[in-house]
């Protein structure tokens, strides 16, 4: 093993847990992991600390700090998953002194869960893995589908109060009263734009097992070639997040 995998770690935000911390090397189990399975499966590709947080407090510089402390000397990248938690990375970025800390543009759990490990971490370079880092991202396309809380018109669509609407890039794709049929629509209406290799459902507490079921078979049945993964996490906010590869 080179000696840059022993230097890199990262801190990388999510759902309803606001970071992980992994490295290259292979870790024991990492501190603040709970029984989250996406908190396991990004574990599995590298995860070495996780913060626990939420939406209502999400993590400070302070909290950065300490994760920084606890990761391994050398080089840290930090996977933002929306701006808030970016302007605290930066701002914890700016006060370390016992690391080179680079804050990534992503913008969601998804992006950071695709990115991992795709990366080459052979590259001894940093001006050279960042834009890898970045090309991953680029890559990578995310659906966020969650429940209205009052009656919208978004986009031209009439939205009801309770109904389900997917968006991306905040544009809606879907809505309506089934949470398994607006999923469906929205991953045909991608689909139908680029036939992407891999797609990932990050599902909620709330999601039931039926619906869980009813994503892989729309996936297999319709898309023979994509390869269709279901995580179940602690998110509060999304009913599902669906990234597309």
């Amino acid at each position: 093993m080179k000696s840059f995998f022993k230097k890199l770690s990262f801190i990388a935000l999510f759902g309803a847990f606001c970071g992980f911390a992994a490295s290259c090397g292979p870790q024991e189990t990492p501190s603040g992991v709970t029984g989250d399975e996406f908190a396991i499966e990004v574990k599995e590709v590298g995860a070495d600390y996780v913060m626990v947080a939420s939406y209502q407090q999400p993590p400070t510089a302070s909290d950065f700090i300490e994760a920084f402390n606890q990761s391994v000397p050398g080089v840290i990248l930090v996977f933002p998953n929306n701006k808030n938690t970016e302007l605290a990375a930066l701002q914890a970025q700016r006060m370390c002194e016992n690391a080179q800390v680079f804050v990534i543009k992503s913008r969601s759990d998804a992006e950071c869960y695709a990115a991992l490990p795709m990366i080459d971490f052979t590259c001894e370079n940093m001006e050279e893995l960042l834009p890898q880092i970045e090309e991953v991202i680029d890559n990578v396309t995310v659906v966020t589908m969650t429940q209205a809380s009052k009656n919208a018109c978004i986009d031209n669509v009439a939205v009801q109060c309770g109904d389900f609407v997917a968006t991306i890039d905040k544009r809606v794709l879907a809505s309506g009263t089934s949470l398994d049929a607006v999923a469906g629509q929205a991953i045909g209406k991608v689909m139908d734009e680029n036939e992407f290799e891999v797609v990932t459902a990050f599902v909620n507490p709330s999601v039931s097992d039926g619906i869980k079921d009813g994503i892989t078979r729309f996936v297999a049945d319709n898309f023979r070639y994509t390869e269709v993964t279901v995580i179940d996490t602690d998110d509060v906010f999304y009913q599902i997040i669906l990234s597309f590869e």
